[in-house]
């Protein structure tokens, strides 16, 4: 069995991103058949505002996403069509700038 059919063993990748090269590694994480992690860590707000998306806990988001991808977005996926995640895994301070209270 793959570690994407729906095997939530612990994930591949440990700490947090501390270069460009660890943080291509948290994303490509696989969570599932069709998501990575690369795929929920992108946001406009982060973008512009030159906050880097990288969840506070990146361990924790790489345990939990393959739950969603597996059992939310995989099912959508197949009867939908294509989708496009975006920004499911945000850092504390780009949620505060996206809220407009930081």
């Amino acid at each position: 069995m793959n570690r994407h059919d729906n095997d939530l063993s612990e994930p591949r990748y440990r700490g947090r991103p501390s270069s460009v090269t660890t943080s291509e590694k948290l994303g490509r994480e696989q969570l599932s058949r069709h998501f990575f992690m690369r795929n929920f860590l992108y946001s406009e707000t982060g973008a512009f505002e030159g906050i880097p998306d990288i969840p506070d806990d990146p361990e924790l988001s790489v345990r939990t996403r393959p739950a969603l991808a597996q059992i939310l977005l995989e099912p959508l996926l197949e009867t939908s069509g294509p989708i496009e995640v975006r920004s499911a895994c945000r850092a504390r301070k780009s949620m505060i700038s996206a809220a407009g209270t930081g």
